[in-house]
């Protein structure tokens, strides 16, 4: 019985040495799928730590560059309202050389008329002075002359207020009767004749 007893302690031994070393085996490769899982697991938090850095790092880079844009949208607006500024000073500056320009233009055609008035008085005058110059290079054309002003002359001094000639009678328009009377207060008359050039 004793041999009996030492072959169940020995069995239940064996027993327990396959079912601790099945059980250690067991837990090992449960150790190991789980160290496994876990390496992968580490892998992969390791892979999404460097990913998250990656767009972290473009999150920042995207960030600056937003914030370079920004600076270069406040610059380009900060122009565009220098040059609306500009644009506008130079619309009014073109309305006002517009209303020069016209007011130029009113008085270069106000000047060319005034040049062909006094180019056609200047041919006028030219004209004259030819005529002049030809009726007075000969004597006969001269003492004509000379005749025209004194008769304008005689006329001029009839002509003044207060002058009075015994002679000559104003009003009576060249009739010696008028109506049946006399226009002369004297009974003399004067009669002078001259020859038509």
């Amino acid at each position: 019985m004793k041999k009996t007893l030492f072959w169940l302690i020995i069995l239940s031994l064996v027993a327990m040495a396959v079912f601790t070393s099945y059980r250690y085996i067991s837990l090992v490769y449960e150790n190991n799928k789980l160290n496994a899982e876990l390496r992968a697991s580490q892998f992969y938090a390791t892979n999404l730590q460097d990913r998250l850095n990656k767009q972290k790092e473009q999150y920042d880079n995207l960030l600056k560059d937003m914030e370079a844009l920004e600076a270069k949208l406040k610059d380009g607006q900060t122009r565009l309202d220098t040059a609306h500024k500009e644009l506008d000073s130079l619309d009014e500056k073109i309305a006002i050389l517009k209303q020069e320009n016209a007011s130029l233009a009113e008085k270069l055609n106000l000047a060319t008329q005034e040049k062909a008035e006094i180019q056609a008085k200047l041919d006028a005058a030219t004209q004259e002075k030819a005529a002049l110059e030809e009726k007075f290079n000969s004597m006969e054309s001269l003492k004509q002359a000379i005749k025209d002003l004194r008769v304008k002359m005689r006329q001029a001094r009839q002509l003044k207020p207060g002058h009075h000639n015994s002679k000559v009678t104003f009003g009576n328009r060249g009739y010696v009767i008028l109506n049946g009377k006399p226009t002369l207060s004297s009974s003399q008359v004067k009669i002078e004749v001259s020859p038509i050039p």
